[in-house]
């Protein structure tokens, strides 16, 4: 297998280094073996954005799923955008997600999640999400899967501006749904919602959809479409809204 390792860094954040760093040396140690049950992508490709951030830009992502016998799924993915406009710096935004599955038979499973995001465009200058709860598979079929998820999560955020950081607790509702076109062709949609469980109009919610167009066995074309909408963003002069429209070229390894 040829191994590709790819880490993003902010230098003026000695802290996201070493934790990109460790991350990064981690990964390259646990899953930089032959493994059939391990599966990676890498893409790259265009990216426009409306809302905090307007703009025409380039991203990258790394993907990874690992099945630990019949019960157990783990997946894990990190990107970034980052892109000029007139000599500035007009969109910067970093994300990385871990999620951890484990089944009781064919559809019952419960979840663990961890999720990082920065972007001062938005706001934050580090958000952490860790969250757990049951999923059922609604649909579980060969052609067509639709899982339901419920937990709770407890966010940190440290914002960019004056306001002080914060931990939040949210209760937790999304929604992963695939359905395979053809032995080729794929479309993939993942919704979540969530509340503040101490200020109800504290609450935010998200769609990410993509088609899946392979061209052989390791190279495919995709076209993605992401909403978030977060009704009590840090600052008022931060808008409610952000889109992204993206057109991409994916390497499975």
């Amino acid at each position: 297998m040829v191994k590709i390792l790819i880490v993003f860094i902010d230098k003026k954040d000695k802290g996201m280094k070493r934790a990109l760093f460790g991350a990064s040396l981690l990964l390259s140690l646990l899953y930089g073996v032959e493994n059939e049950d391990l599966k990676q992508a890498l893409e790259g490709g265009f990216i426009a954005t409306t809302g905090n951030s307007k703009s025409s830009t380039v991203n990258a992502e790394y993907r990874l799923r690992y099945e630990y016998g019949k019960n157990t799924e783990m997946k894990f993915s990190t990107d970034m955008l980052y892109g000029k406009k007139k000599g500035k710096t007009s969109n910067e935004r970093y994300r990385a997600n871990f999620d951890l599955k484990r089944y009781y038979g064919d559809d019952l499973f419960y979840y663990f999640e961890l999720y990082y995001l920065k972007n001062r465009f938005e706001g934050y200058k580090h958000q952490i999400n860790t969250g757990f709860g049951l999923g059922y598979k609604i649909i579980n079929k060969n052609q067509e899967t639709l899982l339901g998820l419920g937990g709770l999560l407890m966010r940190y955020n440290s914002y960019t501006g004056e306001k002080k950081s914060e931990l939040l607790s949210f209760v937790k509702l999304s929604a992963d749904y695939k359905y395979k076109i053809d032995r080729k062709n794929s479309f993939v949609s993942k919704w979540y919602f969530m509340s503040n469980v101490e200020d109800l109009s504290d609450y935010e919610s998200g769609l990410k959809s993509k088609l899946v167009f392979k061209l052989n066995s390791r190279l495919a074309f995709n076209v993605g479409f992401e909403v978030k909408y977060d009704n009590t963003p840090p600052e008022k002069n931060i808008y409610k809204t952000d889109t992204t429209t993206k057109i991409g070229i994916s390497y499975d390894f």
